[in-house]
């Protein structure tokens, strides 16, 4: 494989620039995915980790990789490329680099659900994703945003051909019941509807099931008020959602909150995805985990 050189954007190149073409990468991804769901049986495979793997998550890895690297001649953007189905990829230091799951809810996907999805994210030096796009390949739904020094903006767009819209994230309620996402795959019920008691409490709590990075972009969509993940994620599986949220005005946040040293209540920290530049080797694949977190409408950067 060519090695990839890492260089800042053309002056003339902002996020908002490349959103189409990583759009475009993405969206080619999911039209092979779907296609070998339809096509074939699907032979599933099991990772070293223990997680499945299929024909769909190489295929779709591999359009990513190739069309990320074309925007390197386009728009001199040749950042690392990080991704769950090629450890040989993952290159990354302290700088931008690409975050890419290509199937995301191989469970979903393998179990006939419709909601997994393509995930890729441009992550900044500061580890903050900047720009995210998520498709579902069973409809063509899609959904990107991106936040720089010059604007932010999300949105959504309602099918391979359907509408685009713009997309905000509804402020956290103050009172009434309230919907929060939980995984269907890996959600544990009693332990979510127990955080959910602390982020909203004295309240009645819905849950709403569903899978992959679809319930951070719920959040990004206003359709739940907040999603809240206990169990063990990985880098891929949110930052593309998570630019998704920040730009449409919300935000993740580690759960439960950091403790305050007066012991009262906890301060919310804002989930990054940075490389410690000084640790030689980086981290290997699966070590590159999310804490808890809370996706929520309108983060609340005081106390809880």
């Amino acid at each position: 494989r060519r090695p990839m050189t890492t260089m800042p954007l053309r002056s003339d190149k902002n996020l908002h620039s490349l959103v189409p073409r990583v759009l475009s990468v993405a969206d080619l991804a999911a039209r092979a995915i779907f296609e070998i769901k339809s096509k074939c049986a699907l032979q599933v495979d099991t990772k070293a980790d223990q997680s499945p793997v299929t024909e769909a998550d190489k295929v779709g890895h591999n359009i990513i990789v190739k069309g990320l690297e074309q925007l390197w001649l386009e728009f001199g953007s040749g950042f690392p490329i990080v991704s769950e189905e090629d450890a040989q990829v993952a290159t990354a230091t302290a700088g931008p680099f690409w975050l890419v799951d290509p199937l995301d809810g191989t469970k979903e996907f393998i179990n006939g659900f419709p909601d997994y999805t393509v995930n890729i994210a441009l992550v900044d030096a500061t580890g903050t994703p900047s720009l995210g796009v998520v498709v579902l390949p069973e409809t063509g739904e899609a959904f990107w945003g991106y936040q720089d020094e010059q604007s932010a903006a999300a949105f959504a767009r309602s099918g391979w051909s359907g509408d685009v819209t713009a997309i905000k994230a509804g402020p956290r309620p103050k009172r009434g019941p309230v919907t929060v996402a939980v995984s269907r795959s890996h959600g544990d019920e009693a332990a979510t509807r127990s955080a959910a008691e602390v982020l909203f409490p004295g309240r009645e709590i819905f849950l709403k099931p569903g899978g992959s990075s679809l319930k951070i972009v719920w959040v990004a969509r206003g359709d739940v008020d907040a999603y809240i993940r206990l169990g063990p994620t990985h880098w891929w599986d949110t930052a593309a959602a998570h630019a998704v949220l920040r730009a449409a005005g919300g935000e993740l946040v580690q759960w439960p909150p950091t403790k305050r040293q007066d012991g009262q209540g906890g301060t919310n920290v804002t989930l990054r995805y940075s490389f410690n530049p000084t640790e030689e080797p980086l981290p290997a694949l699966p070590h590159l985990k999310n804490p808890g977190f809370a996706a929520v409408g309108i983060p609340a950067v005081t106390d809880l």
